[in-house]
């Protein structure tokens, strides 16, 4: 986890306009598509990629 946690700190934050991105789904296990996500944006280097919302569901 050292070398995720690494990689996020070296990304600068709040630098620019956040990227379109089409809504999210929802997984069972959702830690693993997300790191993979999360570490695959750091990697290509996309803006704002450690910043992230949340989002409210009422059901």
């Amino acid at each position: 986890m050292t070398g995720v946690r690494q990689l996020l700190g070296d990304l600068p934050v709040f630098a620019g306009e956040p990227p379109a991105s089409p809504p999210p789904t929802a997984a069972d296990t959702p830690v693993a598509p997300f790191t993979a996500r999360l570490v695959g944006a750091a990697r290509a280097q996309v803006p704002e990629a450690r910043a992230m919302t949340k989002e409210l569901r009422w059901p």
